[in-house]
């Protein structure tokens, strides 16, 4: 059945009086009136084979991640993830909340044609689907089922968010016109996407906040990006050879050690790190309604001044607060002065990035305040000269000057490919350092082993350190 709306706002109206009348309780918003088809469906022959084995490439990865075998042995969650992330499947979204179907119909701007075009909410009767579905079993037996599925992955926050459900469905566009016929409300495709016309804000429906899976999976995500890429200038490379280095094995150089090498130190034992291994799983929080916390610009001419300035205003909101490590954060720049406004408003979105990724391991408050402090300072001093920011010598200098020391750019690089990179102090990193590393240096070495620089070069494996040295000469990077 086709219902007509005048406008979104409308639309909204009769999708969430249908699900109050138990007519309809699945939902999905389309920008355009466009027939359903799967994402998969979409594609010419030739790229339906590359997106087949596309997701072939991503459901063998996550067998190899142990923490997301739960995913890997479930063939609908591993295709609802890669849906999610733009891996073209037979699964196509709806929701079980109207305001997120409208949301999904609000048409955009940089796609909307002069002329005017419909929109449309989709809506399902969820049971009235399943009655078919039974049907179609008796009546054509040789076809796939058109299945609902519904996935509970633990810290999947963006379907946490959008409520997500899923039909699979095989089929073109036949399926609905001679077969299954969806109800629909459409309207004209007059209004475009901002946020005064969105019935939900943008960041509650793509959260901006980071669990530990979906860090995995952009880990995944950037790797295939940087193949991708590396594919696509193979080709521009000139002739010659290459060489190929490997990193040492167990993260040492054993030529530089003594015959017992270099054993990892007592604090990276399991029995030690139960908090670092296993967080606590959180579910997803609304941003919009999550405290916000104003950071405070006091003007002076010393960044590493102004960043314990900011660190102990910092401490003092943090203790205000009761179970705030519990729960994102806003961030409020002021007193900042920037050459473009919409600095500000990145800085402040790394800044709950940041916050995210230290607030649920077992770092001390006072060293988070402390961290998010240079975070702060370090992007108003790169925004100062926002045309040097492709200058890596200039970011050297900036980390420096902010970190009040000599610096080195510092990597930790996972076994997928997938890293980050940051800036330390040397002399607070050369601090955690363990006190009997030099022991374990063959003579050869010993005497010629002293800087950050150099030991880094020879043991660049972590847990050959102690970690329960506290220190705060830390800076993200770029």
């Amino acid at each position: 059945m086709i219902h007509q709306a005048a406008d979104l706002r409308e639309a909204l109206e009769m999708a969430l009086e249908l699900k109050r009348r138990g007519e309809a309780d699945w939902f999905r918003g389309q920008s355009r009136n466009w027939p359903l088809l799967s994402s998969l469906n979409r594609h010419s022959d030739e790229a339906f084979e590359a997106a087949a084995n596309r997701l072939a490439n991503f459901m063998a990865w996550l067998k190899t991640i142990p923490v997301l075998q739960p995913i890997a042995e479930n063939e609908w969650y591993a295709m609802a993830v890669a849906q999610h992330y733009g891996i073209p499947t037979h699964l196509i979204d709806f929701t079980t909340e109207p305001p997120v179907a409208a949301f999904f119909a609000t048409p955009s701007t940089s796609s909307r044609p002069p002329e005017v075009q419909e929109a449309c909410i989709i809506c399902l009767n969820t049971a009235e689907f399943d009655e078919f579905r039974e049907m179609i079993r008796a009546v054509k037996p040789e076809w796939p089922d058109p299945e609902r599925v519904v996935v509970d992955i633990r810290e999947l926050w963006r379907i946490d968010a959008q409520k997500g459900a899923f039909i699979y469905y095989p089929f073109d566009e036949g399926f609905e016109k001679h077969w299954f016929g969806f109800d629909r409300i459409v309207f004209p495709a007059h209004e475009p996407a901002n946020a005064a016309h969105r019935p939900i804000p943008e960041a509650n429906i793509y959260p901006t906040q980071k669990s530990d899976l979906e860090i995995l999976l952009d880990q995944y995500f950037m790797n295939e990006l940087r193949h991708s890429g590396q594919q696509e200038l193979s080709g521009f490379v000139p002739d010659g050879n290459t060489i190929h280095y490997d990193g040492p094995p167990d993260g040492i150089e054993r030529e530089c050690f003594g015959p017992d090498g270099l054993p990892p130190h007592d604090s990276w034992r399991i029995t030690h790190r139960p908090e670092w291994v296993h967080p606590v799983p959180e579910q997803w929080t609304e941003i919009t309604r999550a405290p916000e916390i104003r950071v405070l610009f006091v003007a002076g001419p010393d960044p590493v001044a102004l960043g314990r300035v900011i660190s102990v205003q910092l401490e003092h909101e943090f203790s205000k607060h009761p179970g705030i490590r519990a729960t994102p954060l806003r961030w409020k720049l002021e007193g900042f002065d920037f050459p473009e406004p919409a600095t500000a408003t990145e800085i402040e979105n790394r800044l709950a990035l940041l916050w995210d990724g230290l607030r649920r391991w077992p770092y001390e408050t006072a060293d988070i305040a402390a961290g998010l402090a240079n975070a702060a300072i370090f992007g108003w001093c790169l925004w100062q000269q926002p045309h040097r920011l492709s200058d890596g010598s200039w970011l050297d200098m900036t980390a420096e000057k902010c970190l009040g020391g000599d610096s080195v750019k510092t990597e930790i690089a996972m076994p997928d490919g997938s890293y980050s990179r940051g800036y330390a102090r040397c002399d607070a990193l050369h601090a955690a350092v363990r006190c009997d590393f030099p022991d374990y240096l063959s003579e050869r070495y010993r005497g010629r082993i002293h800087t950050i620089h150099q030991i880094l070069q020879i043991a660049p494996a972590p847990t050959g350190y102690s970690i329960s040295r506290r220190w705060r000469g830390y800076s993200p990077a770029k």
